[in-house]
């Protein structure tokens, strides 16, 4: 029997758990670059603060005040640097994830990307952000001299959560690659970091969805931003087909529920304070409620919350 039979095999007939075991052993005797595990200083470093902020690039941001997370610990991904408001709210944390972010011809052409003028409007907006990167980003980024003044982490993946069925957040290891930046970063940077709530916004998870209704395979998908200048265009259904998409749809869902359920177990909480989207994952709060200089502010719901810790 060929040596791929053999591995079938035996995957086939071990219990799940005992696989998980296994392949969580491996990683632990697994060596890991020094960068990787420089990361323990990250480890619980926020412990004492109550919760932190996360924003994707939704189209719903532009629906939301985000000038109230001034002052709060903040993780933003990919073009967040086009908010108008981005300089302002200096996030904490910047997050990237895809091959694309780095690496060209990781697609097609006509989703190229100018890297180096992104970057150095992030830079210049955020001058004091710390970059939370993938290790296999390591070499090109000091190749071409990306975020050289910042403070950067690396994040080390093997392994794809939605085929081991699990989700980590020990950053100084090893972890799961999980599907979509806020996914596979920056969800598990800040329970590696110690927050006891984290609140998503601009996670809408709909990109497509119109474009499906409409049966518009042309039509690009929409974030809060109208247009991205350094990229020809932003991509469509056509660049990956319904196939992929309906799958990396699931995988994103089901890589966010293994985080919930992560959380979970560590005491900590995952809140959805997107206006409206489609993620279902993680309970649901309004933003407005959680800062008390918003003229929403909900003082006795917020003061619930902070009793569920």
């Amino acid at each position: 029997m060929a040596p791929q039979g053999i591995r079938y095999w035996i995957h086939q007939c071990t219990p799940p758990l005992v696989m998980r075991g296994l392949r969580n052993l491996r990683e632990r005797l697994r060596p890991v670059a020094p960068e990787v595990r420089a990361n323990v200083k990250l480890k619980q470093r926020f412990a004492d603060r109550e919760r932190c902020f996360i924003i994707g690039n939704g189209p719903s941001l532009k629906k939301q005040n985000l000038l109230l997370l001034k002052g709060e610990i903040t993780f933003a991904c990919n073009f967040f640097n086009l908010h108008p408001q981005a300089a302002e709210i200096a996030p904490t944390f910047y997050c990237f994830g895809d091959a694309n972010t780095f690496f060209a011809k990781s697609i097609n052409d006509d989703l190229e990307i100018d890297r180096s003028e992104w970057f150095s409007d992030i830079v210049r907006k955020n001058p004091h952000a710390e970059f939370i990167v993938p290790y296999m980003a390591k070499e090109i980024i000091a190749k071409k001299g990306w975020f050289q003044s910042q403070p950067l982490w690396y994040v080390l993946q093997r392994g794809i959560a939605t085929e081991l069925n699990q989700a980590s957040a020990e950053l100084d290891r090893a972890i799961p690659n999980g599907m979509g930046t806020v996914a596979a970063i920056a969800i598990p940077a800040a329970l590696f970091m110690g927050f006891k709530k984290i609140y998503l916004l601009g996670c809408d998870c709909n990109w497509f969805v119109q474009a499906m209704v409409k049966e518009d395979f042309a039509q690009e998908c929409a974030h809060f931003y109208d247009r991205n200048p350094y990229i020809k265009r932003e991509s469509t259904l056509t660049d990956f087909g319904m196939e992929i998409e309906f799958k990396c749809l699931s995988d994103h869902f089901k890589s966010l529920r293994l985080l919930r359920e992560l959380a979970q177990a560590k005491g900590q909480e995952i809140w959805n304070a997107t206006d409206g989207g489609l993620l279902d994952v993680f309970p649901r709060i309004s933003f407005s409620s959680l800062l008390p200089h918003s003229p929403n502010y909900d003082a006795e719901k917020s003061a619930r919350l902070a009793r569920l810790t």
